[in-house]
């Protein structure tokens, strides 16, 4: 699919989850598997593309995002307050990266995803602002294998949009509450932000939140109630959406046995009764068979260039 076709994107399975907070939604090539988190249910969730099994997890903190390693069981987990390691199967937490918290008070974990480069990209989000110091209180990190973890962005409400080009040089980040999405430009020699610049803002309705690229360089942002996933051209124009059933997505990402199955997740936070009346799918996961393709999710300290 070039950047001038139209993108076609057809429902084909809902898995009936109804995730408090889904998020962080990727495949898992070897398993065959689409993960996918609650955070605020504490839990995690996968489903298999070739049989259906859905299965679910629950986890002792807010997971808030989590990356692939080299031991298909283990996950690198991002919770709302620390970074350790993860067993997929049952749950536990194997190890914690840093004993001693290491956030600024009122703000938590979101975001996170690895890079060509084998770094975990992951931002925080301000949860309490009087307790943060403001709204801005925000960080973007880099953690490499080694344990370093390193601000590389700040003055960010909520981070999020996390997602790499097809030249695995540039990516793209979002901060939801300001619908604003940048391009930044990494420095081929020690991959850290070089240079940004925006990318799109979103007006009216709706607010970028996880989001994903395809091969043909288009940028794949699920907008948060606005009940559509935008799909942008490389140059920051509109390209066409993916109408979503459930106000609320949250997360894209490709997968299947050639990257062309668009999975969406979705929350229903925040929604009252009365708009879950409205609202039944909230909080579901939602997969499309698209005319586009995605890439392999990298994994945290392997390297892809």
């Amino acid at each position: 699919m070039s950047t001038s076709e139209t993108i076609r994107a057809d429902l084909i399975a809902t898995v009936p989850c109804q995730c408090q907070l889904g998020e962080g939604v990727l495949w898992d090539a070897r398993l065959g598997q689409f993960l996918w988190t609650d955070i605020q249910g504490k839990a995690l969730h996968s489903y298999c593309l070739k049989n259906g099994d859905h299965r679910v997890v629950r986890v002792p903190h807010r997971l808030a995002s989590f990356a692939l390693t080299h031991d298909p069981g283990v996950l690198l987990a991002a919770f709302d307050q620390y970074l350790g390691s993860l067993d997929r199967e049952t749950g536990k937490v194997l190890s914690y990266r840093f004993k001693e918290p290491i956030l600024t008070p009122g703000t938590r974990f979101n975001d996170g995803k690895v890079g060509p480069h084998g770094r975990f990209w992951v931002g925080t989000m301000v949860e309490d602002a009087e307790k943060a110091g403001g709204r801005d209180a925000g960080i973007l990190y880099r953690l490499i294998a080694n344990g370093v973890l390193s601000p590389e962005r700040r003055g960010i409400s909520i981070s999020n949009g996390l997602a790499w080009a097809p030249d695995l040089i540039h990516f793209y980040f979002a901060d939801s509450p300001k619908q604003q999405i940048w391009r930044f430009e990494q420095s081929q020699y020690i991959w850290t932000i070089a240079s940004e610049a925006p990318f799109a803002t979103i007006s009216g309705g709706g607010y970028p939140d996880g989001a994903t690229t395809s091969t043909d360089g288009r940028y794949w942002s699920a907008l948060w109630g606005a009940g559509e996933v935008r799909v942008f051209d490389p140059d920051g124009t509109v390209a066409g959406q993916v109408t979503v059933p459930a106000r609320q997505p949250s997360c894209c990402a490709f997968g299947g046995d050639d990257y062309s199955i668009l999975a969406v997740t979705s929350a229903r936070e925040g929604l009252s009764d009365t708009d879950l009346a409205e609202d039944p799918e909230a909080g579901n996961l939602f997969l499309y068979q698209t005319n586009a393709k995605g890439f392999r999710s990298f994994r945290f300290g392997e390297k892809a260039i």
